[in-house]
């Protein structure tokens, strides 16, 4: 969406930014997927902590 107005880099470098920021908050970890036909690619955040799940039992 940036890229089609012309701001930001497609660098990816926010990415390692973003696993690091919810490692340090505790929150399970963030997933990438990849999709094509049509193209794109999805960043799920949760704002979960790490110890909820492993209270739980579930994953």
């Amino acid at each position: 969406m940036f890229n089609l107005i012309r701001v930001g880099e497609r660098a990816g470098s926010g990415v390692p930014d973003i696993f690091g920021v919810w490692d340090e908050e505790g929150w399970i970890a963030p997933t990438v997927e990849e999709q094509y036909k049509p193209d794109r690619t999805i960043l799920s955040l949760a704002f979960l902590k790490k110890q909820a799940i492993k209270r739980s039992g579930k994953r």
